[in-house]
């Protein structure tokens, strides 16, 4: 039996955004403390604002270092990160 994915969310700073081929992108999110976490497909990863109307397109590679953030996110086994992002909500 699969044991059921813990599921965790953060608050903080992204920093340290690196996007990589096909699609993977990791970040550092600085909270209370600092944490990694990846995407193996940031296309995948649905990103919303929770107090303003970004404008355009959302190019999470350029654009989200230095924006405050709430991330879910899933545990995983791999020991270099804290998990696999699987929201990400940007605030002002």
């Amino acid at each position: 039996d699969a044991l059921p994915i813990s599921r965790h969310e953060a608050r903080g700073i992204i920093h340290g955004v690196r996007c990589g081929a096909p699609s993977v992108m990791e970040l550092q999110l600085q909270g209370q403390k600092t944490i990694s976490l990846y995407s193996n497909n940031y296309f995948n990863v649905p990103f919303s604002a929770a107090n303003y109307t970004p404008e355009g397109e959302m190019h999470p590679c350029t654009e989200l270092d230095g924006k405050k953030a709430r991330i879910s996110y899933a545990e995983t086994g791999d020991k270099t990160a804290a998990g696999e992002i699987v929201s990400v909500e940007l605030s002002r």
